[in-house]
């Protein structure tokens, strides 16, 4: 039966494709028939030598073409078959890839990375956001460092070593030497070529031996034939298991440019950190607009810790009430008097109980962070505060790492 395949897709049309058995059988066939494209001088002419796969299913063989077989059954030659005789696993004959990969994911699948290239629209996005924050303005010249990345991926290639016979049978000793010559001579030298099928391609080795079995010396009622075998081992690589395979024979996925980790200013008790507007999802304001709320929190800051402690003349007059100092808008309060994550001065007992504040602060702006949770002052609660000194009810941990953030006065 002649060699072939039904495919929904060609090959040429998927981006990597599987290679599997099939896909070897068919690349040897392509070499034999279209690769070296015999011919020989029959009694009709100078005429192609047909190809054949040999299979068990004769009586199919003889009914779907008749070209290969008189009206009396008789094979008509020359002819060429192809048989695979043997396929070999041999862990010692490797080919690109010797380790092996497992598969990323159970889902997806894919153990080597084949291709990769720039997604151009989401890589576009990027740019774009980031210039629309910083130039006002989309397409604006600038390095773009958010590279979006598609990487195809497929299965792990298991290398087989896949043996065929070829054999020849010609009715005259000079249609024999016509048709074996382009086995010996296209190899050139060396006794290696490449078969193809499509983009995948495989070594294929000539084996030495041209083994031949003529009965012209017998003078028996059998037909004259002159018959020569040649070998050819093949070092194939199979990807995936074909139809059985569950995922998919290749898997195309994304680079990650930007990780975003929310946090909850409520559950933490957290004030706006000026210094680093983006954690709070300010990064892409408009500067006045963000110059403007900064300075309305850290002049209302009192306030909104102490509701009721400063009043509004109070506060247009930078008196003190209740505990907290005034601070309006009018005062010297800017964004640099706004200290962030600052180390204090830790007394010199070895106890880490009592810290210092490098400077002298705004009343009720202290902000005492110990690991990065918020401390609560009072008797009763984690600290308590006498000028500028902060002395723990518990000692912190050795190596915990205290930070006060506060309005300089």
């Amino acid at each position: 039966m002649v060699l072939s395949v039904t495919k929904s897709r060609r090959i040429e049309d998927i981006p990597f494709p599987p290679s599997t058995i099939e896909t070897v059988d068919l690349a040897m066939h392509k070499f034999i028939n279209e690769t070296l494209d015999i011919r020989c001088i029959t009694s009709n002419g100078f005429k192609k030598v047909p190809v054949v796969w040999t299979s068990a299913e004769r009586m199919f063989l003889s009914k779907k073409d008749s070209r290969f077989r008189d009206a009396e059954g008789t094979l008509i030659l020359p002819i060429i078959t192809i048989e695979r005789t043997n396929v070999t696993k041999d862990p010692s004959r490797k080919g690109t890839v010797y380790a092996n990969i497992p598969p990323i994911d159970r889902v997806r699948g894919g153990s080597i990375s084949v291709s990769r290239r720039i997604k151009q629209d989401k890589t576009a996005n990027f740019a774009n956001s980031s210039m629309m924050k910083r130039a006002g303005q989309l397409n604006f010249p600038r390095k773009n460092s958010k590279v979006v990345y598609e990487t195809l991926t497929i299965p792990l290639p298991v290398y087989v070593t896949v043996e065929y016979e070829i054999t020849l049978r010609t009715e005259y000793q000079q249609q024999m030497n016509q048709v074996v010559t382009p086995f010996i001579t296209r190899p050139g030298g060396i006794n290696y070529v490449i078969i193809e099928e499509g983009r995948l391609r495989y070594e294929a080795f000539v084996q030495e031996s041209f083994s031949q079995s003529n009965n012209i010396s017998s003078f028996s009622n059998e037909e004259r034939k002159f018959e020569t075998k040649i070998n050819i081992e093949v070092l194939g690589w199979l990807t995936g298991e074909g139809a059985n395979r569950l995922q998919p024979n290749l898997s195309i996925r994304e680079n990650i440019v930007e990780v975003k980790i929310p946090r909850e200013r409520i559950v933490t008790a957290d004030d706006l950190d000026t210094a680093n507007g983006r954690l709070y999802g300010l990064e892409g304001l408009k500067s006045d607009l963000l110059t403007s709320r900064i300075d309305d929190n850290i002049a209302n800051y009192p306030q909104r810790r102490n509701p009721g402690a400063v009043t509004t003349s109070a506060v247009s007059s930078g008196a003190s009430s209740g505990g907290g100092s005034g601070v309006s808008s009018a005062d010297a309060v800017t964004k640099t008097n706004y200290k962030v994550a600052q180390v204090p001065a830790e007394t010199a007992d070895g106890n880490r109980v009592q810290f210092t504040v490098p400077d002298q602060f705004v009343d009720g702006t202290l902000m005492v962070f110990n690991q990065g949770i918020l401390m609560r002052v009072g008797a009763d609660n984690d600290y308590t505060l006498s000028s500028r000194t902060v002395t723990f009810e518990e000692a912190p941990a050795n190596g915990a790492n205290i930070l006060f953030s506060y309005i300089a006065d």
